[in-house]
């Protein structure tokens, strides 16, 4: 996706609600969950939650280039899921941060490509423009 390409909300893969828990309750058999706290402010943090969830391999490198490699190749697990379900409980980083630019663009990439379950990423929907702001600023 590119800068001009903003996704309007509730389009998938994102998708902003009112209470991002919802989607919970709607997870089905075969679906992965990962959620992103509130108050992630360090990449590490960020991470640790997609590593846990995803059960990321021993390679796996904690640096942006492995995140994503990570994203774009899931073929270590087994059963291969239905859907990724990403839900965050708010926006990671401070608003400019270089960081949530990197992070937006490797969802983007990552849920864009094929051949690998489809992603649904969450944001809360007080978030949506934050969200725009950034994504036009970052990608």
């Amino acid at each position: 996706m590119t800068a001009d390409a903003i996704p309007p909300e509730d389009l998938p893969p994102f998708v902003f609600l009112a209470d991002p828990n919802t989607v919970v309750a709607q997870a089905t058999v075969g679906d992965v969950i990962v959620r992103i706290p509130i108050g992630i402010t360090r990449q590490q943090s960020l991470f640790r939650c997609f590593a846990h969830a995803l059960r990321f391999p021993g390679y796996f490198g904690w640096n942006w280039d492995a995140l994503r490699n990570c994203l774009l190749d899931l073929t270590w697990l087994d059963p291969v899921p239905h859907r990724i379900v990403i839900i965050h409980d708010e926006m990671p980083f401070a608003s400019g941060q270089r960081e949530l630019g990197i992070y937006l663009r490797i969802l983007g990439e990552a849920a864009s490509s094929s051949g690998q379950p489809p992603f649904q990423i969450v944001f809360p929907k007080h978030q949506a423009i934050h969200f725009r702001h950034e994504w036009q600023n970052n990608l």
